[in-house]
C-alpha cells in the first residue's frame, strides 16, 4: 500500500508441487521477496527512499509459518529442507543484506 492505495498484489496457484507446508510457505516468501525488492527499487527511483544510506530500515515481510521463518533466517540448519532449490534461498540473502 502507498498513500492508501494498493500498488502490488498477486493471487495464483503455486506452479510447483511441494512436500510440506513449510516448503510451500518458503517458496511464497521467495516470490514476495522478489516483488518487495522490485518495489523498493521503484520507490527509491521515484524519490520515496534512498537505499544508499545506512539508515534505510529493512521492510517488514510477514509470514504465518514459523518453520519458513526459521529457514529464512538460517537455511543450513534444517535437514528437512535440503531438497529446496537454491534459488529459493534468495530470502535469506535479503535478510542478511537488511532488505527485509
Amino acid at each position: 500500500m502507498l498513500n492508501n492505495g494498493a500498488i502490488a498484489w498477486k493471487s495464483r496457484h503455486q506452479p510447483t508441487v511441494t512436500l510440506s507446508m513449510m516448503e510451500s510457505k518458503y517458496m511464497t516468501l521467495t516470490e514476495a521477496t522478489k516483488e518487495l525488492k522490485w518495489i523498493r527499487t521503484l520507490l527509491s527511483k521515484l524519490g520515496y527512499s534512498n537505499d544508499l544510506e545506512d539508515s534505510e530500515p529493512p521492510t517488514t515481510l510477514f509470514s504465518n509459518n514459523q518453520s519458513a521463518i526459521a529457514l529464512a533466517n538460517n537455511p543450513v540448519s534444517h535437514a528437512r529442507a535440503k531438497h529446496i532449490d537454491l534459488h529459493h534461498h534468495f530470502v535469506h540473502e535479503t535478510i542478511v543484506d537488511r532488505i527485509i
